[in-house]
């Protein structure tokens, strides 16, 4: 008989499993809508300039960085998660 600690464990787990997912999908997703608008209006619009790079460039490689760190910290998060998540099944099947 699984004690309610170990049935909230459980829970916690799967959440927690569920949105590193989540976040695994988005991150993808949300940086092709970032990047897409400023490679569409690259040559139709007059570009401010921030520290003598235009600022579509600078934006791009903004995005660009931002998505590279996401993916590090879900890489670094998503281990743990997934050991949590194992560890959980193997207590519930003993």
């Amino acid at each position: 008989m699984t004690s309610p600690k170990q049935t909230s464990d459980k829970k916690t787990s799967e959440t927690r499993v569920r949105k590193c997912k989540f976040a695994a999908l988005l991150l993808p997703i949300l940086g092709v809508l970032l990047i897409i608008p400023p490679l569409v209006s690259m040559r139709t619009t007059q570009n401010a300039v921030i520290l003598g790079i235009p600022a579509n460039i600078a934006y791009l490689f903004g995005a660009w960085l931002a998505m590279i760190v996401g993916a590090y910290v879900l890489q670094k998060l998503m281990p743990n998660v997934l050991t949590s998540a194992i560890h959980a099944k193997d207590d519930e099947s003993d």
